[in-house]
């Protein structure tokens, strides 16, 4: 594999060409392997992002998303953190968890772990570095790096829409940020409230991911879900609810004879959820979830677009 090499921006030696090139020692975590990761300094883009771009780099992001890259940054639990840091559990992490910052940053992955089209998520995944509007060298570490099924990668930060406007400054990190992942065949967006908590759209994100697939789940519910898949689609959820022929849960307190109806369960609408997380099925997120709400065969075009509304810019 080649060595990553980082691009330098010299706007004082304009005569001598504004790029330098120079390699990049490897950097080593304490408990895991050597990682290589280069610190990268903006240039021009080249727009729109061309194929080659991504396939050159599809080593370092393979890199990226494997085991033996860690965190770029450490909050260590119960420390006092500017934010209030959190868990979230999720399967399309190599670790099964990831680390926010921040709520805004959990609401993140609550879009990013029910969309199908995402398929591998990475926490802080790399550490680059710019040339800051005052002159001075700045290192950024992202929130997330995201894997999509057709091999793209888009990485985000998060920050909310008044504390940019306070700041000031992220419009132009946001640029420097742009140019340098365009090298590297990504994405970068920077994202706020505006797009993450458009509703009903997270409204009905959260619900879906409160029906997730864990590891102790009833096997039955898999069932469930078959049948679901041999109804004639498209229909309604309402209607699905009263095709399933095991759609109640039955249980009773140690205390108590009698057995009861727990209503605070639906195993079809936990297993419409799963397969819409799945991409097996589409259900309409524009209007809140309820018994009308439309499901759909999934559209020919999910290895093309995602079925859920945070949408990136496409690659090429």
């Amino acid at each position: 594999m080649p060595r990553i090499l980082s691009i330098w921006a010299s706007p004082s030696r304009p005569s001598a060409g504004w790029r330098r090139l120079r390699p990049t020692r490897p950097k080593r975590f304490a408990g895991t392997r050597s990682c290589s990761r280069p610190h990268i300094m903006s240039r021009r883009a080249r727009s729109p992002m061309q194929l080659h771009e991504r396939l050159k780099n599809q080593a370092y992001w393979d890199e990226v998303f494997g085991e033996g890259n860690v965190p770029k940054k450490e909050i260590k639990p119960g420390s006092r953190y500017v934010t209030l840091p959190g868990w979230h559990p999720t399967t399309k992490s190599v670790r099964g968890v990831v680390r926010t910052r921040e709520p805004l940053m959990a609401d993140a992955m609550i879009h990013v772990d029910t969309n199908p089209f995402n398929m591998a998520v990475a926490e802080f995944p790399v550490s680059v570095g710019y040339r800051a509007s005052s002159g001075k060298w700045r290192e950024h570490v992202p929130d997330l790096a995201i894997r999509r099924r057709d091999g793209s990668v888009v990485v985000i930060d998060v920050m909310g829409f008044y504390v940019q406007r306070h700041l000031g400054w992220p419009a132009r990190r946001t640029q420097a940020m742009r140019e340098i992942f365009t090298v590297l065949g990504a994405h970068y967006r920077l994202l706020d409230e505006r797009t993450l908590h458009m509703r009903p759209l997270i409204d009905n994100l959260r619900t879906m991911w409160r029906h997730k697939r864990i590891a102790a789940q009833q096997p039955w519910i898999d069932e469930v879900a078959a049948e679901v898949l041999m109804l004639p689609l498209p229909t309604r959820i309402g209607t699905i609810m009263r095709s399933i022929t095991r759609n109640t849960l039955i249980g009773r307190w140690a205390d108590e004879d009698e057995w009861r109806v727990v209503g605070e369960v639906n195993p079809a609408f936990t297993a419409i959820m799963q397969l819409a997380m799945a991409g097996r099925i589409a259900v309409d997120l524009r209007v809140p979830f309820s018994q009308f709400t439309h499901v759909t065969p999934t559209p020919p075009a999910l290895a093309a677009s995602p079925t859920t509304e945070l949408r990136f810019e496409r690659a090429a």
